[in-house]
């Protein structure tokens, strides 16, 4: 399954960055409204193909930041817990989320409900039943 980052704009849904499908290639499409984007990204934050936000050069998210501080963690407990991330970014990522609580805030509970909607998903399991089912219904045949 691919992620995409779209926006509607009144009259159809148009992907955020180019797609590499075929032409007339059949999609089975789930919408999620997401929150408004957030500021500007300063240099120490990028956005990543599948949408998401991290340290530029660290494999660490804007939400594990966020995660972190939410639970009451020090910026210095921060930097043991995720070493990847430069003591240089520190100040600008500090600034950054003091300047947009809201969206920080906001941010933080997106990824959030995404994270959970992802686990409940997870937690449904094939069984062999499951499976005889959705075969019959495939080929029209009684289920034995």
């Amino acid at each position: 399954m691919q992620t995409i980052l779209a926006h509607f704009d009144g009259k159809f849904i148009v992907p955020d960055q180019p797609l590499s499908l075929p032409a007339g290639q059949a999609l089975r499409i789930g919408i999620e409204s997401v929150s408004a984007p957030l500021p500007a990204l300063p240099p120490e934050l990028e956005s990543v193909e599948y949408g998401g936000i991290r340290v530029r050069g660290a494999r660490i998210s804007l939400f594990l930041l966020l995660e972190a501080l939410d639970v009451g963690e020090t910026w210095e407990q921060i930097q043991e817990r995720y070493p990847t991330v430069p003591e240089s970014a520190v100040p600008g990522l500090q600034h950054y989320i003091q300047q947009h609580p809201g969206e920080m805030k906001n941010y933080l509970a997106a990824e959030r409900k995404c994270i959970e909607t992802m686990r409940a998903n997870s937690k449904q399991s094939l069984t062999l039943e499951v499976l005889r089912k959705r075969a019959a219904e495939r080929t029209g045949a009684a289920q034995p």
